[in-house]
């Protein structure tokens, strides 16, 4: 599907009236969003990097790669520099990043500003949305507003963003980051039992780190721990990569 949709369906600009991001000439597969493609990909390469089936965690190298998310390259790179660390795998390291810049020089890169990692305009969107969501968060800092409720103060504090050619926007609800969305609805006390808890995580299955460190930088630009097609996939990936004695004695 991921194949068929940046050959033969590659840009939104279809479905732009409903509010999606036109994405053009990237791979969104059947997620509609590059952000959340790119998270599944790298969620699945790392589950398959780290359980030595190397050339079958390629293709996902490849299709995160051509989701052109800037953020999502950065993330990616800093938490394979981690497992490095620890791992030091140095010969399918080096495969990973050689090819990594191949697809990236060699990937047709063809009209529209979504493809280019100098655009500025998606930057400044998710900083004036930062902005917003401290500007609420203000208003309830302890306990938050609750969820579900971001429409609700965007429209109750005038922050509502102005609808392109009277178009909705799809992430009204929403902001550009998972962890600025707890904030918000459940203030300071939802955010540091949030963080307990993925720390909770981490401590009885030592084999997530990884993959939530990548999930947790990517929540800092957009909503990615918090989507379902994430969470699905990573509950799964936690509990098949949780040590065969310890997975006997959670159930």
């Amino acid at each position: 599907f991921s194949v068929a949709q940046y050959f033969l369906y590659p840009d939104l600009r279809n479905l732009y009236y409903l509010g999606w991001d036109p994405h053009l000439n990237r791979l969104f597969s059947v997620f509609l969003d590059t952000s959340v493609a790119a998270s599944i990909f790298g969620l699945i390469f790392f589950y398959l990097y780290k359980n030595k089936r190397y050339w079958l965690s390629l293709p996902f190298l490849i299709f995160l790669t051509l989701t052109f998310s800037r953020s999502a390259y950065i993330f990616f790179a800093i938490t394979f520099l981690v497992d490095f660390f620890f791992h030091k795998n140095i010969k399918p390291a080096l495969i990973i990043l050689f090819l990594s810049v191949s697809v990236f020089i060699l990937a047709p890169k063809q009209f529209g500003l979504g493809v280019g990692l100098d655009r500025v305009f998606s930057i400044s969107s998710r900083i004036t949305d930062y902005q917003k969501g401290i500007a609420m968060w203000q208003k309830s800092p302890i306990i938050g507003h609750g969820y579900n409720r971001i429409n609700y103060l965007k429209e109750r504090m005038n922050l509502k963003e102005t609808p392109k050619e009277n178009f909705p926007i799809h992430s009204a609800a929403s902001l550009s980051g998972s962890f600025l969305i707890v904030l918000v609805t459940s203030g300071i006390i939802g955010l540091v039992l949030f963080a307990l808890f993925l720390i909770k995580l981490v401590l009885a299955n030592k084999n997530s780190l990884v993959y939530l460190l990548f999930l947790g930088l990517m929540s800092l630009t957009d909503n990615i721990i918090l989507h379902p097609f994430t969470l699905f996939l990573f509950g799964v990936i936690y509990v098949v990569s949780l040590p065969s004695g310890k997975l006997r004695q959670e159930f």
